[in-house]
Formats: structure tokens, C-alpha cells, sequence
């Protein structure tokens, strides 16, 4: 039930904290889980490649720009990731991010505010 507002959020009240390093992640639907049943029943749709892209580049510009990024997305077991497909191909996802970042002449923690907003 989270949607982009409440990511946001998430991502505000976690760079108010001045953290040293975070990371960001995807959430992959694996085999075998409940939220594998929920995508296969057509009960959960993951993000799309474009969305995450955008979700990703937007957190980082509320990040502080003294906090590590350790990642950017992640990879399920390829033998049992159901979804999203083009999580597969990580570095491709980073240059989307960094392109995103670039074309939109944003970076990391452009938009960050210390009283969190």
C-alpha cells in the first residue's frame, strides 16, 4: 500500500537522522513467499524500471550530500526472482539513475533540508 508520497517520506525522515550510509532497494518478488501468490493472483504489480528510476533519483536528491549511498538497487537469487525482470541487469539500472540525475540537472542532495519538511 505504499505509494511514492509515503516513499518520500520514508526518505525525509531517514536523512533528518544524518545517517552515515544508507541503502536503496527494490522489492523483488521471489518464489515461493506470499508475495509471490499476491503478483501471481495479479494482487501486487512491482515497479516498473522507468518508476524506480525516478523514485530512486528523487531519493537521493533528499539525501544528504555527506551520506554514503552504499546502493542503488539489488538482485534477487536469478533462480527465484519472479519480478521485476529488469532488475536483472543492474548496471543498466544505475546508468538509468545516473542519466536520470543528469538530463533533469539534479544530484545528491540538492532538495535535502535539515528540519526534514
Amino acid at each position: 500500500g505504499e505509494d511514492a508520497g509515503t516513499m518520500m517520506r520514508t526518505v525525509r525522515d531517514t536523512a533528518g537522522l544524518r545517517p552515515d550510509l544508507v541503502k536503496i532497494h527494490l522489492l523483488h518478488v521471489l518464489r515461493d513467499t506470499p508475495l509471490a501468490r499476491m503478483y501471481l493472483d495479479g494482487g501486487y504489480r512491482p515497479l516498473g524500471r522507468d518508476e524506480y528510476v525516478e523514485l530512486a533519483s528523487t531519493a537521493l536528491t533528499l539525501l544528504p550530500p555527506d551520506t554514503v549511498v552504499c546502493r542503488l538497487t539489488g538482485d534477487g537469487l536469478k533462480d527465484s526472482l519472479l519480478a521485476p525482470e529488469w532488475s536483472k541487469k543492474k548496471t543498466a539500472v544505475i546508468d538509468a539513475i545516473d542519466g536520470y540525475l543528469y538530463s533533469h540537472g539534479l544530484y545528491q542532495g540538492c532538495a535535502f533540508s535539515p528540519e526534514g519538511n
